[in-house]
């Protein structure tokens, strides 16, 4: 099966994942700016800020087998002779019940976490006077958002686990979606009349 309106990857353990016809969904969006994660009981800042986003992948598109392809090959890769199966493997089930706490965004699609300490580039539609894309600031992309991304899949090995992650590269926006979280539009939560 053939990438839709991306370009092919340069290496078996990446993949571009959304087109226009079967855009992907960004949330949790850490695009522009970078976050640093925070440790949950010592409240403490931990390691580099990373760029990191949730996607999530509609099941209507032909995203899985692509990206499957690419998760085996880095198993390949990282891990000879392990059976894939056996691995922690970075891609979900939005529909599976322990996914639960994930939302209603996630119901009917599948869903991976992607982070990376480099700053990819954010781009929209639109050209440049000298044909290059657009360049999108912190402003111009939101949770919610669609477009496509470039993933580079890699193998990790942490407190005995084995797996397969998702290293983010850059993005595309390609329409504007409802946004996700609890974020609210100024606009609609006040009018001018004084209280």
């Amino acid at each position: 099966m053939s990438q839709p309106e991306a370009k092919k990857a340069a290496r078996d353990t990446e993949v571009f994942i959304g087109s226009a016809e079967h855009p992907i969904r960004f949330s949790y969006l850490r695009a522009p700016k970078p976050e640093q994660r925070v440790n949950e009981s010592t409240k403490e800042k931990e390691g580099d800020p990373k760029y990191s986003s949730m996607v999530i992948v509609p099941k209507t598109g032909p995203w899985k087998e692509l990206a499957d392809k690419a998760m085996r090959a880095t198993a390949a890769d990282f891990f000879p002779g392990k059976k894939f199966e056996t691995l922690d493997c970075v891609w979900r089930d939005g529909d599976d019940d322990k996914e639960d706490e994930k939302g209603e965004a996630v119901k009917g699609c599948w869903f991976f976490n992607c982070t990376t300490v480099n700053k990819p580039q954010v781009v929209g539609t639109e050209r440049d006077d000298d044909g290059k894309l657009k360049r999108l600031d912190d402003t111009e992309i939101k949770s919610g958002d669609w477009g496509r991304i470039k993933i580079n899949f890699y193998g990790y090995e942490k407190r005995g686990k084995k797996g397969v992650a998702a290293s983010k590269g850059n993005l595309q926006k390609l329409k504007d979606g409802d946004p996700l979280g609890f974020q609210t539009n100024a606009d609609d939560d006040f009018d001018d009349t004084p209280l």
